[in-house]
């Protein structure tokens, strides 16, 4: 299955799970012929929703076919993260590419 298509199907199993704010790919792994053999998502949620609990939500509850990880923020600690240089957010926000946008 193509890339694209195995993350825009995780990205839409997590916004029905967790309403997120916003998703971002950060970090893809191929093989010798480019096939995508795992990923990692960035989940911003809203505050008032709790980081860890979240994550385990999506690990219990999507199903994928491919191994993937997730990391997520909360939407406060994102903003400030994010425009922190030097920080994990800071990277993942540069680096990253939306896949979902509230």
């Amino acid at each position: 299955m193509e890339e694209r298509t195995v993350v825009k199907a995780l990205a839409d199993e997590i916004v029905k799970i967790v309403s997120p704010i916003k998703i971002l790919l950060f970090s893809r792994k191929t093989d010798l012929s480019g096939g995508l053999t795992s990923f990692k998502l960035c989940v911003i949620v809203h505050d008032n929703e709790n980081e860890a609990e979240t994550a385990g939500k999506i690990y219990m509850e999507c199903d994928c076919e491919l191994p993937f990880d997730v990391v997520c923020y909360c939407e406060s600690d994102w903003n400030e993260l994010s425009c922190e240089k030097g920080t994990f957010a800071s990277s993942v926000a540069e680096k990253g590419e939306a896949v979902y946008e509230s």
